[in-house]
């Protein structure tokens, strides 16, 4: 129903101290896996030597903004960055009344509420500026919700988007602001056909943390990051892929949640065990007995 308009991304600190957030990066990854036909034979990863375990390379990077202390997050609590800072499952329902439709209540379980997000990432005047064009139908603005300071969006990107078959992200604090000084020609061959994709180049030394998902079990062969931040993989189970209304979510470190008294969720920089594919999500929620 909401189709590409419920992305979201949530950050938990899993640290004994408070943490602030402003100037902190939050990048979504590509790799040629994202889109024509990942598991095709013919395909070749990467052509250009010039690329490395240095980086990681992005189509869509944002930022939290301030350069002090104004967004800062308390342990065990999450901030929320959603798409669009709406609350689908209201707006849904009262659709449905207006046309007087009936209302499949297990249906309407699986629409989340995103009005609860810290931060939306409202891109349209922003595009404008760039003489771009917005996405007002996808990206649209909540007015009581402060906005992300778009950094980089790939020429084929016009509004927040993960990628349906699987979303790789980091969040960085590089040593210098990002720049178009790190825009990066990404190149690659398919079916013999050369290709390019400009990017936006992260230091590998500056990403705090990243998840790496990816359509199904077969494209592990295409994570996007380094075993440096993340081992492992993760991706929806029963190789659905595609637009689904699963997310991930990392699962409780009950040993360590028990000694600390509050919640503390699973971190061994290995997706395959940190995360796990739940139907619906569960913005600012979830986790029984804990308020995020």
């Amino acid at each position: 129903v909401t189709m590409f308009k419920d992305c979201f991304v949530e950050l938990f600190n899993n640290s004994d101290e408070p943490i602030a957030l402003d100037g902190l990066y939050i990048a979504n990854l590509w790799s040629p896996s994202k889109n024509d036909e990942p598991d095709d034979p013919q395909y070749t990863m990467v052509t250009d030597p010039s690329l490395d375990k240095d980086y990681v390379y992005a189509d869509i990077v944002v930022r939290i903004p301030g350069s002090g202390s104004e967004y800062v997050l308390e342990p065990g609590k999450s901030f929320l960055v959603a798409q669009n800072a709406i609350d689908f499952n209201k707006e849904l329902r009262n659709s449905l009344e207006d046309m007087e439709m009936p209302i499949d209540e297990e249906a309407l379980a699986h629409i989340i509420d995103l009005s609860k997000a810290d931060m939306e990432t409202y891109a349209v005047t922003w595009m404008q500026a760039q003489n771009r064009d917005g996405n007002d139908y996808f990206d649209l603005d909540n007015p009581m919700v402060p906005d992300v300071e778009n950094i980089y969006y790939e020429a084929n990107k016009d509004f927040f988007q993960f990628e349906p078959i699987g979303a790789s992200v980091v969040i960085a604090r590089p040593g210098a602001s990002l720049s178009d000084n790190d825009i990066y020609t990404y190149s690659y061959t398919h079916k013999g056909e050369q290709k390019e994709k400009v990017l936006m180049k992260i230091l590998v030394a500056s990403v705090l943390d990243g998840v790496d998902f990816v359509a199904n079990i077969e494209s592990g062969k295409w994570k996007c990051l380094p075993n440096s931040i993340d081992l492992g993989f993760g991706y929806i189970p029963d190789d659905i892929g595609g637009a689904t209304n699963f997310s991930m979510r990392r699962v409780i470190d009950k040993e360590r949640t028990s000694a600390a008294g509050r919640l503390v969720l699973s971190d061994t920089n290995n997706t395959t065990n940190d995360f796990e594919a739940i139907d619906p999500p569960t913005p600012k929620g979830g986790y029984a007995g804990y308020e995020l």
